[in-house]
Formats: structure tokens, C-alpha cells, sequence
């Protein structure tokens, strides 16, 4: 259903911008500064993270959302963090259900910046006054954020397509061609690949990534649309084809689909090689396979392998301007009110791209002693050289990888999708 748009008058960048500079500070910025009758409550920032977290058997990763809430207030005790429960039943990629959550007072939203777009169009974000807040993060994962000179999503997690295999030969080769030949040529019991490949949003996005890797001269965003490269869609089919196992093929028949099914059976040693997001690998790895062991790479879906990152980033929701109207002083305490969210909300993001806040959700702290790494890739370029990732051999076979290729685009997609997806497995049943 759609959500109903609320006309709110978009805040002045001018405006914006003065009350964040009054506010800058290194750390924790100090929010109770504002001539306000209200100085000493704590001040309110609400929150949406991504609810796409790998878990034990906490769907909600309760404890995760514990901990950063309690952290963070720790560190910067005059802000009230309302962080928003973890829900996978929350649509994280339905742009007005985004849109109404930043309307409705949410302050940040954590979204894919293939959403970007369509938030813009709604006006439902704002640029983030200072672009130093991305300073640490990898240019690429920058790049998604910023349109038109402005930064409109701090960058927090970076994610692509991999293929992971214990054979070095799999995760060597340079195109889809030399894959498909390495894994062939393994001539195992067991089938070549297992991973998910359909999805509205899933179909579209593999085979923009093929799209990339074949024509890798051109510009992405051409990619989105019908009709479909006919090049392309031989390329995803005769990828797809590696699943086959026992007359079906478990990774475009569903059975793979909304569940980690083929995380699992990589890690039980039941496949040849894995394809999917390097987070899957949090279900490998408990379900018995030796990180130590393995091979991973962005993976090759045509004439190349060029990535395609997912950058999971940080939107600022639309203040509305003072009424004119209004006496001085209320203007004023507007202005106060405002500049102690936009404080609260930079200390947040600082601390949340904090390679020590990095480090223990990569870890799995929260999930307690014997859990695996989560295996998500933090988009900040210091969080590699903490010790969780720089001693962790599967992150840093992903770190080369993320200054090459480009991020998925910020237009048009959600609206196309799923006649993409319709036009990808119509082609698959014909093979």
C-alpha cells in the first residue's frame, strides 16, 4: 500500500548548515546547549538500522540493538537513542515505507542507496551538512551517497556478490567462462553451486551485476529497464545452470529463497562453492566450515569481474524551517532544538562507523562466546586495520576488492524491478 505523502517544507541548507557548525565538535557532541526551557532533558534521536543482520536464534538481534543503544548513551549521556527494533518484517526496501518512516519523526534511516532516488524524489532526506562525516569511508561507497555536490547518506556497510569456495581454482577465475570451467573440472559428487538467484530484487540486481561485468565501458544506470540484454541473460542462465543437482535446480526454483538452506549445505561440505553475500558465511561457518580454508571473490558473471557494491548508508530526515511568523524567541529555540538533533545525530554516526563499534558486531559480542564472525564489510576504510579484521583471512581477501567497480544505481530500479525479475526466470524456464 502506498504511504501517503506529508507536504513538509524542506529546511534551508543555509539554515542547516549554521546550526550543525555551531555544533561541531570532535567526539560526543554536547547537545544541551540551546537557550531552552527544555536544556536539561536529554535530547531525543530516533533511529532506524538495517534489520538484515545475521542472528543466532534471536530474529530481533535484541541484544545487538542493547548494546548500541546502552554504548552510545554511555558515551554521550545527554541523548535519549530510540533505536527501532529489529524487524525482518519492516520493508527496508519499499522507498515510501522509508519515507513514511522519516516523515514521521524518525531522524535516521539506514537505507540501500539503490533507494536514494526515490527519497529524493519524495523529499523526504537531506543533505548531511558536513561531508567530513564520510571522510574514512571507501570513494565508491562515498559516491552512492552524494548526488548533484551534496551527501545525502553516510556510508556504513558495503556489500557485493561473492563466490567462496575451498578451491583456489574457482575463486581465480576472471570470467564466467573460466568459472564455469573451474567448477565443471572439480568433477565432484557434489553439486557446483548453491545459492539464491531469484527474488524481485535479487534477479534484478544479479543481473545488473552481470550486466556490469560484460559491459563494463558503459554506464550502469542504462542497465535499468526493459527489454533485457539478450548477452546478459545467456550469461546469468549459464550460471544458473551450475546449481542443477538431482533433475532441479535449488537455486532458481525457491528452494534457496528467504532462508540461509544454502549457507548451511556449503558449510556441511554438500557444495562445490557458494554464491551470495559474504555475510552468509556467519551460516557456513557455524554450520561447520573452516574459515581458514577458504577462498573468496567477487563473482565473475561475464566477460569480467567487475564488482557492484550495495552500500548501506545513513539518511537524515527533512527538518521543516521556522514559520516566519513566529516571535524571535521561538525561532530561536527552533534553531536550538534543531542544531542539538543534528549534534546527536553526527556523535551517532561517528560512533557508529567507530572501528571499535565495528569490531565487536563483526565479532558477534553480543551474540556471546563460540558465535561466528558476521562477515559484513564496514565501508570505512580504519575499520580493516583493527585487529578483528586485519587477523581475519576471509575480510581480507574482501578488502582489495573495494576500491574496484562501481555501486548499484540510485534511480529508477525499484519501479522496474519486478518486471525485470519477470523477464530473467521467463528466460531461465526457456532453457
Amino acid at each position: 500500500m502506498r504511504i501517503p505523502e506529508v507536504p513538509v517544507k524542506p529546511i534551508g541548507s543555509m539554515f542547516l548548515i549554521v546550526v550543525f557548525l555551531l555544533a561541531l565538535v570532535a567526539t560526543c557532541i554536547p547537545t544541551n546547549l540551546a537557550s531552552s526551557p527544555h536544556s536539561n532533558e536529554a535530547t531525543k534521536l530516533r533511529v532506524a538500522l538495517f534489520p538484515y543482520l545475521p542472528f543466532t536464534n534471536d530474529e530481533t538481534n535484541e541484544a545487538l540493538r542493547a548494546r548500541l543503544e546502552s554504548e552510545f548513551e554511555t558515551t554521550c549521556p545527554d541523548v535519549d537513542l530510540e533505536l527501532r527494533k529489529f524487524d525482518y518484517n519492516d520493508d527496508f526496501y519499499d522507498p515510501y515505507w522509508v519515507a513514511g518512516l522519516l516523515k514521521s519523526e524518525t531522524d535516521i534511516v539506514e537505507i540501500d542507496t539503490m533507494l536514494l532516488g526515490a527519497l529524493l524524489d519524495m523529499e523526504a532526506i537531506a543533505p548531511w551538512p558536513d561531508p567530513r562525516l564520510a571522510a574514512d569511508a571507501h570513494q565508491i561507497a562515498v559516491e552512492a551517497g552524494r548526488y548533484q555536490g551534496h551527501l545525502y547518506a553516510i556510508p556504513h556497510w558495503m556489500c557485493g556478490h561473492f563466490i567462496v569456495s575451498q578451491y583456489e581454482s574457482v575463486t581465480t577465475s576472471r570470467s564466467l567462462q573460466e568459472l564455469i570451467a573451474a567448477l565443471e573440472g572439480l568433477n565432484t559428487q557434489r553439486p557446483n553451486l548453491v545459492g539464491d538467484l531469484v527474488g524481485s530484487w535479487n534477479a534484478p540486481a544479479i543481473y545488473l551485476d552481470a550486466w556490469a561485468d560484460t559491459r563494463s565501458e558503459q554506464e550502469i544506470s542504462s542497465a535499468v529497464g526493459l527489454p533485457l540484454d539478450p548477452v546478459v541473460l545467456r550469461s546469468l542462465s549459464d550460471f544458473a545452470a551450475q546449481g542443477f543437482t538431482n533433475g532441479k535446480n535449488p537455486c532458481t526454483n525457491g528452494d534457496y529463497h528467504y532462508n540461509n538452506d544454502a549457507a548451511v549445505a556449503f558449510g556441511k561440505g554438500m557444495a562445490d562453492s557458494l554464491f551470495g553475500y559474504s555475510e552468509r558465511l556467519f551460516y557456513s561457518v557455524r554450520a561447520g566450515a573452516d574459515p581458514t580454508t577458504l577462498h573468496i571473490t567477487s563473482v565473475p558473471l561475464g566477460e569480467g569481474t567487475d564488482p557492484l557494491w550495495f552500500v548501506d548508508s545513513l539518511v537524515l530526515r527533512v527538518y521543516p524551517e521556522p514559520d516566519d511568523a513566529l516571535p524571535t524567541a521561538e525561532r530561536e529555540r527552533y534553531a536550538g532544538e534543531i542544531r542539538k538533533k543534528l549534534a546527536a545525530a553526527q556523535s551517532f554516526v561517528a560512533y557508529l562507523n567507530n572501528s571499535r563499534t565495528f569490531e565487536w558486531i563483526h565479532t558477534s559480542e553480543d551474540l556471546g562466546a563460540g558465535s561466528p564472525a558476521r562477515y559484513l564489510i564496514p565501508a570505512s576504510r580504519s575499520a580493516f586495520r583493527a585487529r578483528a579484521f586485519s587477523g581475519d583471512p576471509i575480510m581480507q581477501q574482501i578488502l582489495p576488492l573495494l576500491d574496484r567497480g562501481t555501486f548499484f544505481p540510485r534511480f529508477n530500479l525499484p519501479g522496474v524491478r519486478r518486471g525485470m525479475e519477470s523477464a530473467i526466470r521467463d528466460s531461465w524456464s526457456k532453457n
